[in-house]
């Protein structure tokens, strides 16, 4: 997909409006920013015509024959602007560190300046307009001090053995050398015919890449893989028709090996190799391979590496009312350039805004190129330039894109752009997921800034549960942050929300704000109140302020359970554990015996034992058992009096802890477990010492205990009415039996048999 980069600022980055689907969204691979300043003020007066770019500086030339060094922000480096020209500089160069730039004309001029010393400056004048110049990358190191321009030849001056300089025609007769790059030992230019490489080691032409219908004059081959897909071949009037004024050659080496070439609508990714010579095997000789080959659906002014991909700066014609597009291309965001179909170009024809588009090897075969990114630019006064108004310079981390009256510089978008454009697009969780993962590699974008932005997203879209969760990450323990988070969800009446993800552990904010969360909770979430009150300490808000409020709730709305036990709370944390205890007791909490235990208030149970054993059962019962210094048995016992099942709870654990406690208590007891545990009874007898049996044996009398009368008048020594129990109301002879064998009476047994003999029926 094509976007349009409407201007350039900081970010240089292209906006997209909220409605755009996300079909739409294509992150541009380059961020462009329009230098600016001083050349601002350059371009007001005059026109660029080339520039080159070194990392600390430009060096840019202009049509009235001016060079201006300029910083990479626009700004004049001062003392550095030369006037060798008269006319329009149609070259510029530096050498590789940077000391030396040198330049061309129309007016004849070669000119080597140097930045920081003018011990090996030149000029030199020539009868002919002078197209292209390039230095040795070795310049101001070199003893040679090597340079190469042309005219109608190419020429190579350099330093003479004694004095001055000596010029070498390398190659002539194929019009204008309109472009040259020099690469460590390797010269390439281009002229009408084609391109050309020289090697300056072994002083000889290495190869000709002809221009697509030019013939090549010399009898070297290129070789390798053409990958033209199906396009349609232009003839060669079509081609001649797009003169190398109109459309120059543009070339860039990639690295050591390999070398770009975009013309026209041809673009060609050449290699440099190497082979035995002919003439001596000792010897290697380089040669050039075309790897790629294809057309394109625009004229090429410009071409650049980007890694492992091209950076075409492309030249886009439109036709006015009078025809259609001059060229179509296969729909789609990656479009195999192998498949244009250039048609024949049209007489009336204006230009569109020019493209930088960004070409790689298709993934899928390897073996031609697709076009995977386009951004269109806002060139002042675009329509009305021609292909060869442009050009495109770079280095490792730039382009600078060259028109008449701008320089854009475009860099590749680094994580800080992605992020940009990810917060732009509107996608705050993949910006956000972004930061996370390039962590300290980012110079421009937080954490706490991109979540903060996915927070007001969030919030604005009424997405509370979302942007409440999102807080724990983004808002760390900024306390201000906080505060005005929280403040954002309470003018929202959504603080339930918000309320259990606040900090109150290892990090906490000032108590106003806790204070202003359960204020408003007590006002609209009673439940939620109940809860913080329960997972905050007390500590981080105003109890006094919290027990005010919630007292005047409770007037103005009556008393509700859940409310009085806050206030409970409240009242012990403020340490009035009398109040908190009366509430407590009054709603038969269960936390009343934490309380009592907790602050020691057992000074308190006398007159709250029969409450507590009304809500509390065995665990009042224990409470009262481990505390029988501030509460004695009998005042226990005399408390629930009227309340014997109480009482039998009670007097049963006494006696389950200590059988002799509460002796005095036992014929009581066996009252109790006659009405409320007939089972335990006897062996609550047979376990005690201290029961009055004259007392126990009317109970189980009035109640027809047999069991329990055999026992207790075993136990007083009438053994005799015993066994009649059992022989008269039971007729059980075994249990007779086993009865005289206990008492090891033998006077009991003679009555036994005579009762036998009486009843014949019980034997």
């Amino acid at each position: 997909m094509a976007s349009d980069v409407e201007s350039f600022g900081e970010s240089g980055a292209s906006y997209y409006t909220e409605e755009e689907s996300e079909e739409e969204w294509e992150e541009p691979k380059l961020n462009y920013i329009r230098m600016r300043n001083d050349l601002l003020e350059i371009l007001k007066e005059d026109f660029a015509s080339c520039i080159t770019i070194h990392p600390k500086f430009v060096a840019l030339g202009t049509h009235w024959g001016k060079i201006h060094i300029l910083d990479h922000e626009g700004y004049r480096i001062q003392e550095k602007e030369f006037s060798g020209h008269k006319a329009c500089v149609t070259g510029i160069t530096l050498d590789g560190s940077g000391e030396y730039v040198a330049s061309c004309s129309d007016d004849g001029t070669v000119v080597i300046s140097g930045l920081y010393s003018d011990e090996h400056n030149q000029k030199i004048q020539l009868e002919r307009p002078v197209k292209s110049i390039a230095l040795d990358p070795n310049f101001s190191h070199s003893s040679s001090k090597q340079f190469v321009f042309g005219t109608e030849r190419l020429i190579l001056s350099e330093k003479a053995w004694l004095r001055g300089s000596k010029q070498t025609i390398l190659h002539q007769g194929e019009g204008a050398v309109r472009k040259l790059k020099w690469r460590g030992q390797l010269i390439a230019w281009a002229n009408d015919n084609g391109v050309k490489l020289y090697d300056t080691k072994q002083k000889r032409r290495i190869q000709h890449i002809p221009r697509c219908g030019a013939v090549s004059d010399t009898s070297s081959t290129v070789t390798g893989r053409i990958e033209m897909g199906n396009r349609a071949q232009p003839n060669n009037d079509e081609e001649d028709g797009i003169r190398c004024e109109i459309s120059p050659a543009h070339i860039a080496w990639k690295d050591d090996t390999n070398i770009l070439i975009g013309w026209a609508y041809d673009i060609k990714i050449c290699e440099i190799k190497e082979r035995p010579s002919r003439s001596d095997l000792r010897i290697r000789t380089k040669y050039c391979v075309i790897k790629y080959m294809f057309q394109t659906d625009f004229l090429c002014c410009g071409i650049a590496p980007l890694g492992e991909q091209i950076v075409a700066f492309a030249y886009v014609e439109e036709e006015d009312d009078a025809g259609g597009d001059c060229v179509s291309s296969v729909s789609g965001s990656l479009k195999a350039v192998d498949d244009v179909v250039v048609k024949p170009r049209k007489p009336h024809t204006s230009a569109a805004r020019p493209q930088l588009r960004i070409l790689e090897a298709n993934p899928v075969d390897k073996k031609s190129y697709i076009e995977v990114s386009r951004d269109a630019l806002s060139i002042s006064g675009y329509a009305g330039y021609r292909c060869a108004d442009y050009s495109l310079e770079f280095n490792d981390t730039e382009l600078l894109v060259v028109s008449p009256k701008d320089v854009v510089i475009a860099k590749r978008r680094d994580e800080d752009d992605h992020v940009s454009w990810l917060l732009e697009t509107h996608q705050y969780k993949e910006a956000l997921g972004a930061v996370k993962v390039f962590g300290k590699r980012l110079k421009k974008h937080t954490l706490t800034e991109v979540g903060l932005k996915y927070l007001s997203y969030l919030l604005s879209r009424g997405k509370y549960q979302d942007g409440a969760e999102l807080c724990l990450i983004v808002l760390g323990k900024n306390r201000m942050l906080w505060e005005e988070t929280i403040e954002e969800f309470r003018k929202a009446n959504r603080t339930a929300i918000i309320a259990p993800l606040i900090p109150h552990e290892d990090f906490a904010l000032p108590a106003s704000c806790y204070d202003l969360v359960l204020g408003d909770l007590l006002e609209n979430n009673h439940e939620d109140f109940v809860t913080l009150l329960d997972k905050w300490s007390c500590k981080l808000y105003n109890i006094t302020t919290m027990i005010t409020r919630l007292l005047k709730y409770i007037d103005e709305n009556g008393k509700k359970k859940m409310l009085l036990a806050a206030l409970a709370k409240l009242y012990a944390a403020d340490q009035r554990y009398d109040r908190a205890l009366s509430i407590y007791l009054q709603l038969q909490h269960p936390e009343t015996f934490d309380l009592i235990r907790k602050h020691n208030l057992f000074g308190a149970l006398q007159e709250n034992i029969l409450p507590l054993m009304q809500f509390g059962g065995s665990t009042a019962i224990e409470l009262l058992l481990d505390n029988m210094d501030y509460v004695p048995i009998d005042k226990v016992v005399a408390r629930l009096e009227n309340k014997p099942g109480y009482l039998h709870q009670y007097l049963t654990a006494l006696f389950a802890r200590d059988a002799h406690l509460g002796s005095e208590y036992h014929g009581l007891q066996v009252r109790l477990y006659a009405e409320f545990d007939r089972a335990r009874l006897l062996p609550f007898l047979k376990s005690s010492n201290y029961i009055p049996l004259e007392k126990a044996l009317q109970i189980c009398e009035k109640r027809n205990l047999i069991d329990e009368q055999v026992f207790l008048l075993g136990r007083m020594g009438n053994a005799s009415r015993a066994l009649s129990l059992i022989t008269d109301l039971e007729n059980d002879i075994s249990r007779a039996v086993n009865f005289c064998k206990e008492q090891n009476d033998d006077m009991l047994w003679d009555e036994l048999i005579n009762k036998s003999l009486d009843k014949p029926g019980m034997c």
